[in-house]
């Protein structure tokens, strides 16, 4: 008798797609999200102009330094001109770097209860933080002004606050229309939470104001047929049985 022969079929599992380098470079650096939270990123485009001068600078001094090496060795190889050129290009690195890192730590947070903006110095010199309650948001506008911004798709986030003082600007982020979508969307979802809690609240203070008021019945402060009191009536009464 031949064996009944069973098939079985590979399992097939879901396929993943590895996000490409740029994808994982623009989540370091504009946008990323971890445990609920979304953190902004200045656009790249940020740092052209700040590194502009301080690549120049690094260029002038490196066009200088391989002239003199090429056409001036004698003056080049003297130890205060090249420990010039040196700590002259060591500095400017540190510009650079200087720069980069004070854009990069220039973030802001957006969370289930608060936005933030937070400001570090390089090298955790200084921190500075802002903050807004997403239920005093008033309102959020998007702003993409000029060719640059249209064509990179950056602009500023401007969000106010019921307090003039504590109004949060998103400077020079990307997809600032997403931001404002992305505001907004945890804003409502932040209110349904405070409004589903306060009706539970609402709720149990009600439950306990029934239970009081059989437990008062029950001891003979309050006739069987008396009807329960309203609630307004029993905050009007500081102390004292209520009174038919």
């Amino acid at each position: 008798v031949e064996p009944d022969v069973v098939q079985v079929q590979q399992e097939q599992r879901p396929i993943t797609v590895q996000p490409g380098f740029l994808q994982r470079l623009s989540e370091m650096f504009v946008r990323s999200e971890s445990n609920g939270a979304i953190t902004y990123h200045k656009h790249p485009i940020a740092l052209v102009r700040p590194m502009i001068f301080p690549l120049l600078t690094g260029a002038l001094i490196t066009v200088a330094a391989v002239v003199l090496y090429y056409f001036f060795q004698a003056i080049f190889f003297i130890p205060a001109v090249l420990g010039l050129i040196i700590i002259l290009l060591l500095a400017d690195g540190l510009w650079i770097i200087w720069i980069f890192e004070d854009w990069r730590n220039d973030t802001y947070q957006l969370t289930d209860r608060y936005i933030f903006d937070i400001d570090r110095m390089p090298f955790g010199l200084r921190e500075s933080r802002k903050q807004a309650e997403l239920s005093k948001i008033e309102n959020v506008n998007a702003e993409q002004e000029g060719l640059l911004p249209s064509i990179f798709k950056f602009g500023n986030v401007s969000v106010e606050t019921a307090g003039a003082d504590s109004n949060i600007v998103f400077e020079n982020v990307r997809e600032p229309e997403r931001i404002q979508n992305e505001i907004f969307a945890r804003r409502e979802r932040f209110r349904q939470r405070q409004a589903s809690v306060d009706e539970e609240r609402q709720r149990k203070d009600y439950t306990i104001l029934i239970d009081l008021y059989y437990q008062a019945v029950q001891q003979g402060r309050i006739r069987r047929h008396q009807p329960l009191p309203e609630i307004d009536d029993l905050e009007e009464e500081d102390e004292g049985p209520l009174e038919l």
